[in-house]
């Protein structure tokens, strides 16, 4: 856990994509803070599989689309924390992007390149 707490504890720069295995990781105070501060500077979020947890743990799930892992619970703390939780291959809000699995990945990336693009 040290390392993974000191690479949390980097400043954080333009983007930053999730994907925690574990709950524990997903509340982390140094992960939280970095996915809040991302979130209210408007950069790029992104996460994979079991990664919006993180995203749960930060309470900023509220009025978003998101998808996740479809197992483990992770769809229900998504619409506990008030979202909505969606079965798709990537989904995009805002500054989010978020795929259910690496399987995804072709439709995760095309999305992530599409929103950083449009930032450059």
């Amino acid at each position: 856990m040290a390392g993974l707490e000191k690479l949390w504890s980097s400043p954080p720069t333009n983007l930053k994509i999730w994907n925690c295995t574990f709950r524990s990781s997903a509340s982390s105070k140094p992960a939280v803070e970095i996915a809040r501060s991302f979130f209210t500077a408007n950069k790029p979020v992104a996460a994979i599989c079991h990664g919006p947890y993180l995203v749960v743990s930060a309470d900023l799930v509220k009025g978003r689309r998101l998808t996740s892992y479809w197992g483990d619970g992770v769809p229900d703390e998504i619409t506990q924390a008030g979202g909505t939780w969606e079965d798709a291959d990537v989904v995009v809000d805002g500054n989010l992007v978020i795929s259910r699995w690496p399987m995804d990945l072709a439709a995760f990336s095309r999305e992530m390149m599409k929103l950083v693009a449009g930032r450059a």
